[in-house]
């Protein structure tokens, strides 16, 4: 399966990480008007808590 993050500059050193970690494959499609970059991430029905943890640090604070 295939999915798409949108991650701003300032979360980007702890989602490459947890890509790192847990050897997932990745790669960078675009960016965004406000310097965030657009990853897709191929996962497997067994990474679903890894995409989860990526779902919370690409998703803005909603004090910011």
């Amino acid at each position: 399966m295939l999915t798409q993050f949108n991650v701003n500059a300032d979360s980007i050193t702890n989602f490459a990480e947890v890509l790192v970690d847990n050897e997932m494959e990745n790669r960078i499609v675009g960016t965004t008007d406000d310097g965030g970059l657009l990853i897709e991430v191929e996962y497997t029905k067994n990474d679903r808590d890894v995409i989860e943890e990526l779902e919370d640090i690409s998703e803005p604070d909603e004090d910011e």
